[in-house]
């Protein structure tokens, strides 16, 4: 799942930071791990405060559990693997409680469910949930291979760790799916506001809630509006005290909202820039958050009003 890119985080930096750290687990040098910690942690990340959404906040503790391993590597101490290990058993209640918590709907719980029903009472006594418990099971399974190996055995270089390998990657994936789909959903329906009064502010609201923010605005404020932000059927108003615009971005394409037939360009001023605007473009102040209520339905939406392409 990729991060937010203010974040500044590489993929390639964190790729390397994981084939370094397994490099290092195999018994190889840490110069190289040692440099990929440094690549990763100069992003512009770690110098911010940020107030991450659920899925984001999930991703850091994952960052924090990395660089936790790698201070630990080399000469991990009892009491290194103990708190990794509650890293792990932690960040996994956490996301058990948040989806009991939570009235978004992520595709495979009565699968979930099913496991949980069926699992080993040796785990259930605990009674966590689905992903607790899981983490419990995979956990279990790592500490049985290591107090079943003969004497001398290296697991790094046997099969026991393709298979081991093997249930933590499933793990993993089954966490990663369900984070997908709740940043995915809790994307959809969500209009970010922009307000300059004159300085800026910023917040986001489910569209339902659209009116009564709106409303709250002083009269005079310059306002955007983005519907689905990031989306590749987004919606974005901007309202001013004169005019209002609407530009929905449709088939990789960005089409305004036109009222008139009058194509010539005037300069407006947006968010106290001034760029040029079709006229035939430029709506009543009301119009353009009126239209983005009833964008959720993109189609009907399409429709009902004239869309031009953006110049």
């Amino acid at each position: 799942m990729a991060m937010p890119e203010e974040w500044g985080v590489d993929p390639a930096a964190l790729g390397e930071l994981l084939r370094a750290g397994a490099d290092v687990a195999d018994g190889g040098s840490g110069a190289e791990f040692a440099r990929a910690v440094a690549a990763l942690t100069a992003a512009p990340l770690f110098e911010s405060e940020i107030e991450p959404e659920f899925a984001e906040s999930f991703q850091l503790e994952a960052l924090n559990g990395w660089l936790m391993l790698a201070d630990a590597l080399g000469e991990m101490s009892e009491a290194d693997t103990e708190r990794i290990i509650d890293v792990a058993r932690a960040t996994a209640v956490y996301l058990d409680d948040y989806m009991a918590g939570s009235l978004t709907e992520v595709a495979g719980q009565e699968t979930r469910e099913r496991w949980l029903a069926d699992v080993d009472e040796s785990l259930r006594v605990y009674g966590l949930g689905y992903f607790g418990t899981r983490n419990l099971a995979v956990e279990a399974e790592c500490h049985d291979a290591v107090l079943a190996a003969p004497a001398g055995a290296d697991l790094l270089t046997s099969a026991v760790r393709e298979r081991l390998e093997a249930s933590c990657d499933a793990y993993s994936e089954q966490l990663a799916a369900v984070l997908r789909g709740f940043a995915a959903q809790l994307t959809r329906g969500v209009v970010t506001v922009e307000t300059w009064d004159p300085s800026y502010r910023n917040s986001k609201v489910p569209l339902s809630d659209l009116a009564t923010v709106v409303g709250a605005v002083p009269p005079g404020t310059s306002m955007g509006l983005t519907l689905d932000d990031g989306e590749d059927d987004c919606v974005i108003v901007t309202v001013e005290p004169e005019f209002s615009t609407v530009t929905l971005f449709r088939d990789r394409t960005f089409y305004n909202l036109q009222t008139s037939d009058d194509s010539a360009d005037t300069v407006i001023t947006v968010a106290g820039e001034e760029i040029t605007w079709p006229k035939g473009c430029l709506l009543p102040p009301a119009t353009g958050p009126e239209v983005l209520l009833e964008a959720s339905d993109r189609q009907t939406v399409w429709e009902r009003y004239t869309w031009v392409e953006q110049g």
